[in-house]
C-alpha cells in the first residue's frame, strides 16, 4: 500500500471511529432510528450535489454508464440506508461498545 492510501486509510478509520460516539448520544434521546438516518443523510446529499459542481463533475454524473450507476446506487442503498438502520437499531438499544465490533466485522461479509 503506498504513503497516500495508508494515510488516508488512517483518517478513515478514526472518522469512521469518532461518528458512532456522535450518533450513540443522538440516538439516546427522543428520534427513531429512521429519523436519525434521514437527518444523518441530508447534509451528506447536500454536501455531495455541491462537490459536483465545486469538483466539475456533475456532466459526469449525468453521462455515466447507466449499469456502473445503477450498480453504485444499490450499493448506497444497501450501505448508506438498510445498513445504516440496521445499525442506528443497534446503537440505540445496545452499547456503542459492543454494537460497533460487531457491525465492523462486514468485511468478512466481503470476503
Amino acid at each position: 500500500m503506498n504513503k497516500h492510501a495508508f494515510i488516508f486509510s488512517l483518517l478513515t478509520a478514526f472518522i469512521w471511529g469518532l461518528a458512532p460516539a456522535f450518533e450513540k448520544t443522538g440516538l439516546s434521546g427522543k428520534i427513531d432510528p429512521f429519523v436519525g438516518v434521514v437527518v444523518r443523510s441530508i447534509p451528506i446529499a447536500a454536501a455531495a450535489i455541491l462537490g459536483l459542481f465545486v469538483f466539475g463533475k456533475a456532466s459526469e454524473a449525468i453521462t455515466s454508464d447507466p449499469k456502473s450507476v445503477l450498480l453504485v446506487a444499490t450499493g448506497g442503498f444497501l450501505a448508506g440506508f438498510l445498513g445504516q438502520m440496521t445499525f442506528y437499531t443497534a446503537l440505540k438499544s445496545g452499547e456503542a461498545s459492543v454494537v460497533v465490533p460487531v457491525a465492523a466485522t462486514y468485511p468478512l461479509v466481503a470476503l
